[in-house]
């Protein structure tokens, strides 16, 4: 892995399930058959590109089903542009049952996703209130306390990405946690993960999530002068804290590295 995607990676401290990017996705299961619409959303909520998507319990002649459909804004703009302003989008058929997988790599270019119902024009779901069911998925690499908040409902749960302690074996994280958000509140079986550890978070109730560093944890020899912070809440496009110290960022290379499978060297 690159320095820059490296870089990437670890100054990612802030995730948002209604434009949802980088080590971040929202999975949505399709369970209605019929014609919908897919509505990209630009920064003032206007509809930027509508693409057409067809449930079918039977795959229709001639046409593909999937069990996924990736939802990436990124590929969209690369597909707009290369058919041409008069061009049609490209028609998804998938199955009842399969996932929406929203994503986009870069939180520059992730926006609002809407599949609505073409007959009525009913909206099926929308990524800025996820429903029952829905999951935002999220992998936390930078050491620290964060915080979780339901911004439909004020309810807040504190996590702790312990620092990693990276021996000779290569580094292998926890299976990914599963937390449920309810109406009550969030119910974790831990408010302490690892590095890289996945976080699953499984709605029961309207949830519109917001995770932000709110404390970093740079290792043992970080620098003790003052960190500049910014609220959990605050929505910030820029980075929250201030840089990585080198050594910490070395560490958390070598996690990374590990993680996937490369060798501890350069």
């Amino acid at each position: 892995m690159s320095v820059f995607i490296n870089r990437k990676l670890l100054e990612q401290t802030t995730f948002h399930s209604t434009a949802p990017a980088g080590l971040a996705c929202v999975v949505h299961a399709v369970a209605e058959e019929g014609e919908h619409e897919l509505h990209f959303l630009d920064a003032d909520d206007a509809v930027s590109e509508t693409v057409p998507v067809t449930v079918a319990g039977k795959r229709p002649t001639g046409e593909a089903t999937a069990v996924r459909l990736d939802v990436n804004p990124t590929k969209l703009g690369a597909a707009r542009l290369s058919r041409g302003p008069s061009g049609s989008p490209a028609h998804h058929v998938i199955q009842p049952g399969a996932d929406l997988f929203i994503t986009t790599p870069a939180p520059r270019d992730a926006c609002r996703v809407r599949l609505v119902r073409k007959t009525d024009g009913a909206v099926v779901f929308d990524s800025a209130s996820l429903g029952a069911g829905d999951r935002f998925a999220v992998t936390l690499i930078r050491p620290g306390r964060y915080q979780v908040e339901n911004q439909l409902d004020g309810a807040k749960l504190v996590l702790t990405v312990e620092y990693p302690v990276v021996g000779k074996q290569p580094y292998s994280p926890p299976p990914p946690m599963q937390i449920e958000c309810t109406a009550g509140g969030f119910q974790a079986p831990t408010t302490t993960v690892k590095p890289a550890q996945g976080l699953i978070f499984l709605c029961s109730a309207p949830a519109c999530l917001h995770l932000a560093l709110v404390e970093p944890d740079d290792g043992p020899h970080q620098d003790a002068g003052p960190t500049r912070t910014t609220p959990a809440g605050s929505g910030s496009g820029g980075p929250p804290h201030a840089p990585l110290t080198e050594e910490a960022r070395s560490v958390l290379r070598r996690v990374l590295r590990t993680f996937r499978g490369k060798p501890d060297g350069g």
